[in-house]
């Protein structure tokens, strides 16, 4: 079996069909937010979600990200995702905002 902690700052953000342990923070930039991160962090990989919107995963999502990151030896990985809004599901495939100098729609 897999272990993957999840860091997020609302729980009610993170949804998974698949079992996750997940912790909340106050912020994944201050001292003492990483420091509780280092201290809890109990798994194999751990997961940062560090958007403001909610998110649900797909059924195996979280088996495939460990997969992916054992059979690449990975150390930072991230992944395309698809945001509701307004009802109306947006394909993200640019996590870092930019794509070759150009913004990502």
């Amino acid at each position: 079996m897999y272990s993957i902690h999840t860091f997020l700052l609302q729980k009610e953000l993170f949804r998974s069909p698949e079992p996750v342990k997940t912790t909340v923070v106050s912020s994944f930039t201050d001292t003492p937010a990483l420091q509780q991160i280092a201290r809890q962090a109990d798994s194999d990989y751990i997961l940062f979600y560090t958007g403001t919107s909610p998110i649900e995963l797909h059924p195996y999502a979280i088996g495939r990200m460990y997969q992916i990151a054992e059979s690449n030896d990975g150390a930072l990985f991230y992944s395309d995702y698809q945001e509701i809004r307004q009802g109306k599901k947006i394909q993200r495939d640019c996590p870092f905002g930019r794509r070759n100098g150009e913004e990502c729609s």
